[in-house]
């Protein structure tokens, strides 16, 4: 949270000495316009992580653009025989590593982003909104500065896209056949306590686990887990959804969520540099209960966590959790295949055909009991 507070105080201070917003501060987008092009001002500081900043748009730290979607009907009308594409790109170039994020905002209140790719780099790079039939009104359409060590300006665009809803093309099934159905995450899904959005339309990077003793499903973007529970007196079925984010999911530098299905534990797992923040929860996200984050070693990137039963020969000291967990990250800047034999004292390492598996811990809860070795991979063993 320091940090958080002094890089809003650093976009403050810059804000004051330069208070230019985008340019022209609003514009219209229909599917006849073509793409609509406008510049925002510079952006500097940020908060690394998504804490609901852009919500608010402080000058120096975000800028805003107003951007009016027109369709030729209201939007519960068109949409009942046409269907629409809004294509949002934000655009910058840096000489330092940096990071902008795109969001987006509908009339309605639903909060779309970040963009993707949502990576941080030097020299020339961009964020992507793609968003399915747009209601129609006014957008706000942001620039946030996310890592930005020195000021950058953006450029944005806006296409909007339409024609006709192609006919659903349903083949004959025979009966008794499994059918499948898409369910998007609604609007009105109330935000965890201590946030300010449940984060539904910002998918970045998103998990799915399913617990099979209780049917709850679970989708994990950013340091959101959604939960869905399932009405199967009604086809298809109806659903319930509930943001149900562990309150030690502060960090996503990259999010992953992984659900032991037989068991019924659910855990989130989220970078913050070396090491990661987790939690379980074994009632579906009612409790969560804070846990190691990583072993030693660990990589700073792309970490993942998942889990099954044991190798054989089953490590002679367990817990009494039925199951290994495994955390395996990335090494930085790059990883390499291992090119030494596995020590003589390991007795079970996770196979892994990625080379770029730096580094690997066997996890169940909190507190290490036994270390286990690998030419590039550290498995421990961990109480429940």
């Amino acid at each position: 949270m320091k940090k958080v507070v002094a890089a809003l105080a650093a976009a403050a201070a810059f804000a004051v000495a330069d208070s230019r917003a985008a340019t022209p501060p609003s514009g219209s987008v229909s599917s006849a316009s073509g793409t609509v092009s406008w510049s925002y001002g510079p952006v500097v500081a940020g908060t690394v992580v998504d804490t609901g900043v852009e919500d608010i748009c402080p000058p120096g730290v975000c800028d805003n653009f107003d951007l009016t979607v027109s369709l030729p009907q209201p939007a519960t009308t068109y949409y009942q025989t046409n269907t629409a594409t809004l294509t949002l790109v934000l655009s910058w170039t840096s000489t330092v590593d940096s990071d902008l994020d795109l969001f987006a905002y509908a009339p309605n209140g639903a909060k779309y982003g970040p963009g993707s790719p949502d990576t941080t780099a030097t020299g020339p790079n961009s964020e992507t909104l793609t968003i399915t039939d747009p209601v129609d009104g006014v957008w706000h359409v942001r620039s946030v500065a996310s890592l930005v060590p020195l000021p950058v300006s953006a450029s944005g665009s806006a296409t909007l896209t339409s024609g006709p809803r192609p006919s659903p093309d349903i083949e004959k099934q025979p009966a008794g056949a499994p059918l499948f159905s898409n369910y998007a995450a609604p609007d009105n899904i109330t935000p965890a306590i201590g946030s300010t959005t449940a984060s539904q339309h910002g998918a970045g990077e998103p998990s799915i686990g399913v617990n099979w003793k209780t049917g709850a499903t679970f989708i994990q973007a950013g340091n959101h887990s959604l939960r869905v529970i399932w009405n199967d007196a009604t086809s298809p079925a109806g659903t319930t959804w509930t943001d149900q984010r562990s309150p030690f999911s502060r960090v996503s530098l990259d999010p992953i969520l992984w659900t032991d299905s037989s068991a019924g534990r659910t855990i989130t797992s989220q970078l913050d540099a070396a090491c990661s923040e987790m939690s379980f929860t074994d009632d579906d996200g009612n409790n969560w209960t804070p846990t190691q984050g990583c072993g030693v070693p660990a990589g700073p990137d792309h970490q993942t966590v998942g889990g099954g039963n044991w190798a054989v020969p089953k490590p002679i000291v367990t817990t009494g959790y039925p199951h290994a967990v495994y955390y395996c990250s990335q090494g930085m800047p790059s990883a390499r295949a291992p090119t030494t034999a596995a020590s003589p004292s390991a007795r079970a390492c996770p196979s892994t055909t990625s080379p770029s598996a730096a580094a690997c811990t066997a996890t169940s809860a909190s507190r290490p009991t036994e270390l286990l070795t690998c030419p590039t991979i550290a498995a421990r063993i961990l109480p429940a």
